[in-house]
This record gives structure tokens, C-alpha cells and sequence, in this order.
């Protein structure tokens, strides 16, 4: 397995939004690429389980830093709509499923 390079992943690709993109966390961006390459890994497309009742378990520690640097760079402005959901470790198993 190769480096993830977290700031350049493809949100459209999984997914979410350019504004919801700038929110998601670097822990999240991982937990994406790491299954699609764990899915590529195994030889399983991901057409033969989307819409699959397959289950998501993701388990996290608390990330710090990502919210403090989201509010120096853009300040109130930072509380958007997907500010909680870009920042949620909650979020990750649902973003992934």
C-alpha cells in the first residue's frame, strides 16, 4: 500500500460536494480511499455491492487540529452547512456506506 495523499483526494468521485469537501476531516479522506483500495485489493467491484445491504464499521480516535485550522483560515465563516459533517467522526461509517 502506497501513501494517501489526503489533500488531493477526489470528492466528486465519492461523492461529496466541493463545499461539503473542504469540511471533511484528512481521517475521513483516508477512511475512503483505504476501503476503495482494500475493495480493489480483493477484486471486488464496487458494483457487486453497492446496494448491498453490507455492513460499515469504522473505528476512530478523537482527531484535534482540522477545526482550529478551518476556523483560522476562513474564521465565523467556517461555520457552514457541512461544518459538523465534514468534522463528525460519526459521520465517517455513513459518508463510507
Amino acid at each position: 500500500m502506497g501513501r494517501i495523499n489526503v489533500a488531493a483526494y477526489d470528492a466528486a468521485f465519492f461523492v461529496v460536494g466541493p463545499a461539503e469537501a473542504h469540511n471533511v476531516t484528512p481521517a475521513a479522506r483516508a477512511v475512503l480511499e483505504f476501503a476503495l483500495d482494500a475493495l480493489e485489493d480483493a477484486n471486488v467491484p464496487l458494483s457487486k455491492i453497492k446496494g448491498t445491504d453490507t455492513a460499515v464499521f469504522v473505528a476512530q480516535s478523537a482527531e484535534f487540529g482540522y477545526a482550529d485550522l478551518l476556523s483560522a483560515e476562513k474564521g465565523f465563516k467556517a461555520y457552514d452547512w457541512y461544518y459538523g459533517t465534514g468534522l463528525a467522526d460519526s459521520a465517517m461509517s455513513g459518508r463510507l456506506s
